[in-house]
């Protein structure tokens, strides 16, 4: 198991943190929603390291969990339409 705490660095999270963002921010369209689920995204990195069994590079281990953090905001914003209502429209 690669020590990922000596990986994750401020270097790291300084390079990935644009193109994470940018990434969030083409999924959801929303400036604030970006940057919050970036820093979830980045937080889950931190503290799940110890999982990172480098079996894939860093930086796709880390858009996993930004993808997971995306999915996870658009269930929870998601608004849903009652069936009834749909049918009877």
């Amino acid at each position: 198991m690669t020590d990922v705490n000596t990986i994750i660095d401020d270097d790291v999270i300084a390079k990935l943190y644009i193109p994470m963002y940018r990434f969030a921010y083409n999924q959801l369209g929303d400036e604030q929603c970006a940057r919050d689920v970036v820093q979830e995204a980045l937080m889950n990195a931190l503290k799940y390291a110890d999982s990172f069994q480098g079996r894939s590079a860093l930086k796709s281990w880390m858009f996993a969990i930004l993808k997971n953090k995306i999915s996870d905001h658009i269930r929870q914003t998601q608004k849903y339409i009652p069936l009834c209502v749909r049918l009877f429209k």
